[in-house]
């Protein structure tokens, strides 16, 4: 019975990340939901094609070369394996993340265990296990939760460091490079942590009167230096390329881009505090854990301060951008939420101990549970994209063409041809430019080369075309009722020539009503807003599909 408070949030979070996690079946687009997800993906395919050389440096190698080795066990030709078929490949870096994220669970309540009883450590492990922005963005196969849990043991090690006798704190020490040295190379914003064992060190040496250990700090460093250089050697074999990839991604978030909203302090802050309401415990969470920071520097409780230094380092970090903050950049802060939002009611709970776990239960973890819970059911739901696309495999035949208009985010899922493939690549570049269409159009190269090589047939998609490009006679046009505003455009006026046939068929993601005031997080092209959830018939974008018939041109 001593165990089974985290048990159960161990258990409660990994049901609740696993649940849904083949969402989107079949994935035949890497815009899907999480683009980012075939970079992971398809620089594990090709890893031993390309002697281990990503196919981008966004990320550090860690993820992608486990990926790697997942994938060499599932079959002797990985590129071919996920050219005819890709769907399997993005489920399995899907349940490396999702267990990383479980993981998680188990570690907050580690953490919390340095400063909180069982009791009171088992709410702060539900709290985290049941945040839907931590439950959400553990069903995707990217590095953000892997991150995550090597960042939370960061502060394990560093709280059993500060406390430890002289033996245990050494072998405490070294976890915490090891740790640090794991969180970098799964995601460069791991480098943040480093002031987090920065400060345990030099606490412990004002507790203890001893000098600061400098020569076991540099050998931290070198051996921080070593493993990063040994996962990614690549970054620095191929320096020029990889600085000017990161530098990029470094200027559209920091530097002013025409369309981004004009900065200000109230606005940066809204942007950063808004996704947080969909964190651990919601507004009284972050409310809690903002008044526990407040506490523990009143009080110089250093162990409380070691916590809350990611939560206070990603604020730090996202509050100068330019561009508009993804969610998922705020789930360094979640753990340290998690526990700092249970610690002034331990300690103001007095000989109403029960009463306080109570309404710690009410406040903090069954709201997010309610919203977690409608969130992945309804992600467990087949998408409209895939609803579309079943549509087409039976009732549209092979040899009429299919008209798409609109971004690619929102497009249905269903086999194409080898050469409507080759179009796909060759719009991604049109929208997105060399460098960005190269990496988007990755996963369409492999599925090209595997259906030129196997003969394979399928229907020939026709992406945004010029109207002489139509193909006369009987085509399918598919249409968005509901993109996101960065896959929006502009409907053509209808052509004198074109011949309706029929009604159209339709695939509703909202019911109606609800298609303004969504909260959306735009920049993941994610179709499932978590605000409101009870009008959402399901994931994905509202679809049209029309049978038409072009007449001939005069």
């Amino acid at each position: 019975m001593r165990h089974l408070g985290w048990l159960l949030a161990v258990a409660a979070g990994g049901l609740l990340r696993f649940w849904g996690i083949a969402f989107g079946w079949p994935i035949l687009s890497n815009l899907y939901v999480r683009p980012d997800e075939s970079l992971v993906v398809v620089s594990g395919v090709e890893f031993f094609k390309n002697a281990g050389a990503p196919g981008t440096y966004a990320y550090p190698a860690l993820f992608l070369e486990m990926a790697a080795a997942v994938y060499r066990l599932m079959g002797a030709d990985p590129p071919l394996e996920f050219g005819l078929d890709p769907s399997p490949y993005f489920l399995v870096v899907r349940c490396l993340a999702a267990l990383f994220g479980t993981a998680t669970v188990l570690m907050v309540y580690a953490v919390a265990r340095q400063v909180l009883d069982r009791r009171w450590s088992a709410l702060a492990a539900f709290v985290y296990a049941v945040s839907p922005l931590a439950v959400r963005d553990a069903h995707f196969g990217v590095t953000d939760t892997p991150s995550v849990f090597f960042q939370t043991a960061v502060v394990w090690f560093a709280l059993r460091y500060l406390d430890g006798d002289p033996r245990s704190s050494k072998r405490a020490f070294w976890g915490a490079v090891a740790a640090l040295a794991l969180s970098m190379t799964t995601k460069y914003a791991g480098l943040l942590l480093v002031s987090v064992l920065a400060s345990a060190v030099v606490v412990r040496a004002w507790r203890t009167r001893e000098p600061i250990p400098w020569r076991r700090l540099a050998g931290a460093a070198f051996a921080i230096a070593a493993v990063f250089v040994a996962v990614n050697p690549y970054l620095f074999l191929d320096f020029r390329k990889a600085s000017a990839e990161i530098w990029s991604i470094l200027v559209v978030l920091y530097l002013w881009q025409p369309g981004d909203p004009v900065w200000t302090l109230p606005a940066a802050l809204a942007q950063i505090v808004t996704p947080l309401r969909n964190g651990s415990g919601g507004w009284w969470g972050l409310g809690l854990a903002l008044m526990a920071v407040a506490y523990a520097l009143r009080k110089r409780d250093w162990r409380l301060i070691l916590i809350a230094q990611p939560v206070l380092s990603t604020f730090l970090v996202l509050l100068p951008f330019q561009h508009p903050v993804p969610y998922r950049y705020l789930l360094p802060a979640l753990p340290g939420v998690s526990v700092l939002s249970i610690v002034l009611l331990e300690r103001h709970s007095g000989r109403y101990r029960a009463v306080a776990l109570a309404g710690g239960v009410l406040l903090l973890v069954a709201p997010g549970a309610w919203t977690a819970t409608r969130f992945v059911r309804l992600l467990a739901r087949e998408d409209t994209r895939t609803q579309a696309g079943r549509w087409i495999e039976a009732h549209v035949p092979r040899e009429v063409p299919i008209v798409w208009l609109g971004g690619p985010e929102c497009e249905p899922q269903f086999v194409e041809s080898a050469a409507s493939v080759g179009r796909r690549i060759q719009f991604a570049y049109r929208r997105y430019g060399p460098v960005s269409g190269a990496i988007v159009s990755a996963p369409y190269r492999l599925m090209k080369e595997a259906r030129e090589r196997r003969s394979l047939s399928g229907w020939e998609v026709f992406r945004n075309p010029p109207r002489a490009e139509i193909p006369a006679g009987e085509f399918l046009l598919v249409t968005p009722e509901y993109p996101l505003p960065m896959a929006r455009f502009t409907m053509p006026a209808p052509a004198q020539n074109l011949e309706i046939l029929g009604s159209p068929i339709v695939f509703r993601s909202l019911e109606e009503g609800f298609r303004d005031g969504l909260e959306l997080d735009r920049i993941d092209a994610w179709f499932l807003p978590f605000r409101p959830l009870e009008g959402v018939l399901r994931p994905g974008p509202g679809l049209r599909l029309q049978r038409m018939r072009l007449l001939d041109r005069e």
